[in-house]
């Protein structure tokens, strides 16, 4: 999965550039969600930053 736009995270927390390829560890209720990104790191941005296909894992696994 892409991110769809910049996100800076806390100091020694996970930040995105737009089109990092993260993946996804754990899917959330939609606010955030906790990502693995290509150095190794984890940790939680919101899910907006991620874009539908991310919605998309949250609802399949909510409805399921």
């Amino acid at each position: 999965m892409k991110a769809m736009s910049p996100y800076k995270g806390a100091p020694g927390k996970v930040s995105l550039s737009k089109g990092d390829e993260v993946e996804v560890v754990t899917p959330d209720d939609g606010v955030w969600t906790v990502v693995r990104n290509s150095k190794g790191k984890e940790g939680p941005v919101p899910t907006d930053q991620l874009g539908e296909g991310c919605r998309n894992i949250i609802t399949n696994v909510i409805l399921n």
